[in-house]
């Protein structure tokens, strides 16, 4: 049996941009269902999976075809399902496709981890801005953002600060 790490290897040889893209995405829908749902099965539906790559896509100034940006997806979690990491599941009768994992299932909490450890290889050292905000006369918050902040950042942004306690 192949590691994850292997898996991820093979699974993106044949579309490594995409596969990338795919990678970061995945890492940031399991930390968000792990945030609000901890020691709860996540649940990916294929359909956010392909938006969010696609504006991954577009951010970096790369415009894809939707179909075939799903089709590679769909390809990419196909053979990490085959290799036993996760499960997809193909939507019939109105069901929605999914990429379902187990957080008590050490071979999909090792995906997890091999999917974080391809981030960190690929990604490279990013510039951060400072940007300052006046909240009352006295009291600036200063933000260190990425000088490359793509639109789907800038909205988990402002959703945090949304939900930051008002007083009462």
């Amino acid at each position: 049996m192949q590691n994850s790490a292997e898996v991820l290897r093979n699974a993106a040889q044949d579309t490594p941009k995409t596969a990338r893209r795919l990678f970061g995405v995945l890492v940031d829908l399991i930390d968000a269902e792990f945030a609000e749902y901890p020691d709860e099965l996540v649940v990916l539906p294929v359909k956010k999976i392909v938006s969010e790559v696609s504006a991954e896509a577009r951010a970096e100034g790369a415009t894809l075809d939707p179909t075939t940006t799903k089709r590679i997806v769909l390809a990419i979690l196909r053979k990490i399902s085959d290799a036993r990491f996760g499960r997809l599941f193909i939507g019939r009768r109105g069901a929605v496709t999914r990429f379902v994992l187990w957080p008590d299932d050490k071979d999909d909490v090792s995906l997890i981890a091999a999917l974080k450890e391809q981030l960190k290889v690929r990604t490279k050292k990013t510039r951060l801005l400072k940007r300052q905000f006046t909240v009352r006369p006295n009291h600036k918050i200063e933000l260190r953002i990425p000088g490359d902040l793509t639109d789907r950042e800038a909205n988990q942004l402002a959703r945090f600060v949304l939900g930051l306690p008002l007083s009462a």
